[in-house]
């Protein structure tokens, strides 16, 4: 290559000066771009085939297609415990006054005593005041009888003793809950656990429990009158037990103790 034309020449034309071109080198990067575009067309063919040949053979193997069936949604069981019957208030009565009577029971005796002393003429009596004693004067002033001749007395009513508690209709004010049947209700709700749950039972069980409301608010002697079973009886005990003290009933106004009967129905719906 003349030194002059150096400067015009390609790079390639310098590197491979005075060397085989024709070996393949020297083609291989003069067309260097349309190569590896060549290349890449070819690639992506063959790709494309691949890719059409397999999905095709995978419709044909597959028989009508998988049907995957709606998910059907089921909600948890809920825990249902009836409302609380309000108890209602018998009607207060007033009160009404007693008549009383003085009765003086007689006295049997055997035999007729002489009066002592004898009783006056009644021309002794005259214009003289009547007593029991004898005095002697003329002032006129009234003489206050003794008490060995009057009778004396007095009607004292003692108010009777309850021996026991009471039910709702001897009461004049009924026990209540604080807050009431609602507010006892939400703790009833709130506090009350079906047992039933760890067995996957369901049903309905009803439960009726006695208890005495003392004259402090406390609460104590429960009695089961309708039971629904151990675990149920006993998980209706430990909520009963865990209530704050109640208003006491009150007669004649003072506070007694009550009796208050509960009932509680655990209700868990089928399968």
């Amino acid at each position: 290559m003349q030194p002059e034309s150096i400067l015009k020449a390609d790079v390639l034309d310098i590197i491979f000066e005075n060397r085989n071109k024709k070996y393949g080198a020297y083609d291989l990067r003069k067309h260097y771009q349309r190569y590896v575009l060549r290349s890449i067309c070819i690639s992506a063919g063959l790709v494309t085939i691949i890719l059409f040949f397999i999905t095709r053979n995978v419709k044909h193997n597959i028989p009508g297609g998988i049907e995957i069936p709606p998910i059907a949604l089921i909600d948890p069981p809920v825990n249902k415990i009836d409302p609380i019957p309000e108890a209602s208030k018998a009607p207060r009565q007033p009160i009404k006054a007693v008549a009383v009577v003085g009765y003086i029971v007689p006295q049997i005796v055997n035999a007729i005593a002489p009066i002592d002393p004898p009783m006056p003429e009644m021309d002794d009596i005259g214009e003289k005041q009547i007593s029991n004693v004898n005095s002697p004067g003329g002032s006129g002033d009234i003489t206050q009888p003794s008490n060995n001749g009057a009778l004396q007395g007095s009607a004292i009513m003692e108010e009777p003793k309850n021996d026991g508690p009471l039910y709702s209709n001897a009461v004049d004010e009924q026990a209540e809950y604080p807050g009431g049947l609602v507010a006892m209700q939400n703790f009833l709700q709130r506090n009350l656990r079906d047992p039933r749950e760890e067995d996957q039972e369901s049903g309905t069980v009803k439960v009726k429990i006695r208890f005495v409301v003392e004259e402090d608010g406390s609460i104590g002697r429960f009695e089961i009158l309708s039971t629904g079973g151990e675990i149920v009886d006993h998980e209706v005990l430990r909520v009963l037990h865990k209530m704050p003290k109640w208003k006491p009933a009150k007669k004649n106004g003072k506070t007694v103790a009550m009796y208050f009967v509960q009932p509680i129905t655990f209700t868990v719906p089928g399968d």
